[in-house]
């Protein structure tokens, strides 16, 4: 158990340096263990010493160490590629969903999702650099295109927050995609939020990204 916590209070410790540096509250920066083929032991040493928020890549590798842990509280996130025919499996186990990239998930899920569970929170893949294909061979939503996904016609999936997808560690791409949090559309409201939910899982070096969402005013 040391070393994990040891491993996440490493990372904690870089992740409040850069909000510090930046003039933010760490405390907005929340962090992710990416669990694919952990053993449901070591996520629970984890959860012993504080992190809530795990991620896997299999819906059914998630629902096996669900079903092995007694943790409440704990935010199970699906970071991997979601099957059609996975989605009421993903919509019953995860709390979060990070790669919504085609509108008829985005709508399976919100269907599926048990009237007695809270709005499933999405991530909206965003396809800024226009050559990145998703599982499927399609390429993802590009740019403030993402809002054909009609979000608003989702009840159980609350699109609110939105996932970067690049292929390069320059900033660029990620800096367009933080201005679609600003840009509005004629006939609904601004596609996200503007404290929506940006994720670093695929751009590289989370530090490095979060520190140009920090930076920006």
């Amino acid at each position: 158990m040391a070393a994990i916590n040891d491993n996440l209070q490493a990372v904690a410790a870089r992740i409040r340096a850069a909000a510090l540096a930046a003039g933010r509250d760490p405390s907005a920066i929340r962090l992710l263990a990416v669990t694919k083929t952990v053993p449901a032991g070591e996520i629970e040493e984890a959860y012993a010493v504080g992190q809530r928020g795990f991620g896997e890549n299999y819906v059914q590798e998630a629902l096996e160490k669900k079903a092995a842990l007694n943790a409440p509280g704990i935010d199970w996130h699906l970071i991997g590629p979601l099957q059609s025919n996975k989605t009421r499996a993903a919509a019953e186990c995860f709390d979060w969903v990070h790669t919504i990239d085609r509108e008829k998930v985005a709508r399976r899920l919100s269907e599926a999702r048990p009237h007695d569970a809270p709005p499933m929170n999405v991530l909206i893949q965003v396809n800024v650099s226009g050559c990145i294909a998703n599982a499927t061979g399609e390429t993802t939503a590009t740019g403030c295109g993402a809002k054909v996904l009609a979000a608003s016609q989702c009840e159980q999936a609350a699109c609110e927050a939105n996932c970067p997808v690049s292929a390069s560690d320059t900033g660029a791409e990620f800096m367009a995609l933080l201005a679609c949090q600003t840009k509005s559309d004629s006939s609904s409201c601004k596609t996200f939020a503007a404290d929506a939910t940006c994720s670093d899982a695929l751009v590289g070096d989370g530090i490095f990204t979060m520190e140009l969402r920090l930076n920006e005013p």
